[in-house]
């Protein structure tokens, strides 16, 4: 009996914990339908492409129940964390966003209920610089420790990381000056989230600038194309364990008649979506998938084009 003890293949918790948040929820977004919980997201793209809209997308699908009663609510019913970098979270522009999701899947009083409820799973942050990012982050398994016991975290976004990229880089260049050595604060930032990762199973949403006009570092020169065309990898000028790589490209600037008068205007941005056209790389496919992220005035979609 106990040769057949030893015999039984044992894995750590650890492994176990990770195996088990890993598994897929089911979604009506071909787009989410790719994304496993533990997956890390890097969201790229010039000003006003989206990429604090993807966050909301994200966010919504991590706080929506996976059900209410029997209707399926296609959400992952876990707590999600924003480190909101440059202050550009609109907490009542997410509520809207959320609530018009509900909708359609419930009733209106149904879907405000759910949505004042999902709030609350909802936790955002600020920190003042990189260096401070990394201890918050760091820090996060305390915090779910003492104020998220009963739920967990499935999701991480910081928006964006690179806020403070110039104010680093001048900090560098400072110290190159002196014999004191330097280590890149980006890559603490980067160790503390994918320490988070492996322990509690949750997915990492990063918004970045656009890397269009930049070469990678000789460093990535031989790494997949993912890894060399990451802002965080260039960065940290190494790989960094990316699964999805999304890059917008800059909206469309939609043209008017002369004659148009500013009414007439005020009504066509209240009644016409947004949309910025991108790229989903991954590190399963070999060639990337266009997507489409359409903004509307109470909607927000993400749609992978065939």
């Amino acid at each position: 009996m106990a040769s057949n003890w030893l015999s039984v293949p044992s894995e750590s918790l650890q492994t176990l914990l990770a195996s088990v948040r890993s598994q897929k929820h089911a979604s009506r977004c071909r787009f989410l339908d790719k994304i496993t919980l533990g997956d890390v997201i890097e969201v790229q793209g010039p000003p006003a492409s989206g990429k604090t809209h993807f966050v909301y997308h994200f966010l919504a699908t991590c706080i929506i129940p996976v059900a209410h009663h029997s209707t399926s609510l296609c959400g992952w019913g876990k707590a999600a964390v924003v480190y909101d970098l440059d202050h550009s979270f609109d907490v009542f522009r997410f509520k809207k966003l959320l609530l018009s999701r509900l909708k359609r899947f419930v009733d209106v009083e149904t879907a405000q209920a759910i949505s004042n409820h999902c709030i609350q799973n909802l936790h955002v942050f600020h920190p003042h610089s990189t260096m401070d990012l990394a201890v918050n982050v760091l820090h996060l398994p305390y915090y779910h420790c003492s104020d998220l016991s009963d739920v967990e975290i499935g999701l991480v976004a910081v928006d964006p990381i690179s806020t403070f990229y110039w104010s680093d880089r001048f900090s560098r260049e400072n110290i190159r000056s002196s014999a004191a050595p330097f280590v890149n604060p980006m890559q603490h930032v980067m160790t503390a989230l994918e320490k988070f990762r492996i322990t509690h199973g949750a997915s990492i949403v990063l918004t970045t600038w656009s890397l269009s006009s930049q070469k990678p570092p000789e460093s990535l020169l031989g790494a997949p194309p993912l890894q060399q065309s990451s802002f965080i990898a260039a960065a940290i000028a190494g790989m960094v364990s990316l699964t999805h790589l999304v890059k917008l490209s800059a909206p469309s600037v939609p043209t008017f008649d002369a004659n148009c008068t500013f009414d007439a205007l005020d009504d066509l941005g209240e009644s016409s979506d947004r949309e910025s056209s991108g790229i989903l790389y991954t590190a399963d496919d070999a060639e990337p998938l266009p997507l489409t992220l359409s903004i509307g005035a109470e909607t927000l979609r993400v749609r992978l084009s065939t």
